[in-house]
């Protein structure tokens, strides 16, 4: 019969038309698409060491930190599909209340050259609490972002 559309695995003798003929022939048939080898390049963000002043360690910053790393990425993200190039570090400062809330949460520096990833990190790190510091008082910690992407 004829298996003119019929899908076949290329070259390991499925039936088809083969060269643009009608008949019994092997090999590829018509609308043959190619497969392109792609690099997949994959979001990362790391975090640098950071400044901080006031009474709570740089650990509990650090985990906290890492646990809402989800939204960071999310702001880096969102911005790759129409800057595929996008990386850099940026550095938001903070101040953490003495409940453990976030009271104000700013770019201190960037080289990443998009205001809206930098804005929505900043907003991000608003968002966060973190425990309240022993025997309270205002903690001041700037921290680094570093996004990039591996692969490629």
């Amino acid at each position: 019969g004829d298996a003119v559309g019929a899908i076949g695995t290329g070259a390991i003798g499925t039936r088809g038309r083969s060269n643009g003929a009608d008949g019994d022939g092997y090999g590829m048939g018509d609308d043959v698409g190619s497969y392109r080898r792609r690099t997949e390049r994959m979001p990362r963000i790391r975090t640098g060491q950071p400044d901080l002043h006031g009474a709570l360690s740089k650990e509990i910053i650090r985990r906290t930190i890492g646990r809402h790393l989800n939204e960071i990425r999310f702001c880096y993200e969102s911005q790759l599909i129409s800057r595929p190039d996008l990386q850099g570090r940026v550095a938001i400062k903070f101040f953490i209340a003495p409940t453990g809330a976030v009271v104000n949460a700013l770019v201190d520096r960037s080289d990443v050259g998009s205001p809206k990833v930098d804005s929505c990190i900043a907003e991000a790190v608003r968002r966060m609490n973190f425990p309240a510091p022993e025997g309270g008082g205002m903690v001041i910690v700037t921290y680094p972002f570093l996004l990039s992407q591996t692969g490629g």
